[in-house]
């Protein structure tokens, strides 16, 4: 299918540069309008249930809406080494004095951010 396409394209290219051009010229009268339709706020809707649903969690429950996930790895130690932690938490705590973090929830705190072969976790910057 793509390989046909691809030979029509091919074959009738002025064809198709010409009715881009003629498309371009029909809808340049009603760009001045598209600012009258079109918002802001990318994919999000704020009638959709699962953005009401964010918001009355927000409001009641004051949950912080960005999420940072920090990712460790290592082929070498499993996420409950003594090593493989004292990184993660060195790692951590340059981040415990930013004034835009009120919590990190870490691999240490909460086990099942730990990966099932043991050598990738995950903490939650909040």
């Amino acid at each position: 299918m793509f390989y046909h396409l691809g030979k029509f394209a091919t074959r009738h290219r002025w064809l198709i540069v010409g009715l881009w051009m003629v498309a371009v010229a029909v809808a340049l009268p009603f760009a001045p309008q598209a600012s009258n339709v079109l918002q802001s706020g990318g994919f999000i809707s704020p009638d959709a249930e699962s953005q009401r649903a964010i918001n009355v969690l927000t409001e009641k429950l004051h949950l912080d809406q960005t999420i940072v996930q920090v990712i460790f790895t290592s082929q070498k130690y499993t996420a409950d080494s003594p090593q493989f932690i004292q990184q993660s938490q060195q790692t951590l705590s340059g981040l415990q004095g930013w004034s835009q973090v009120s919590q990190i929830v870490s691999f240490t705190d909460n086990p099942r951010q730990i990966s099932t072969d043991r050598h990738a976790a995950y903490a939650n910057v909040l």
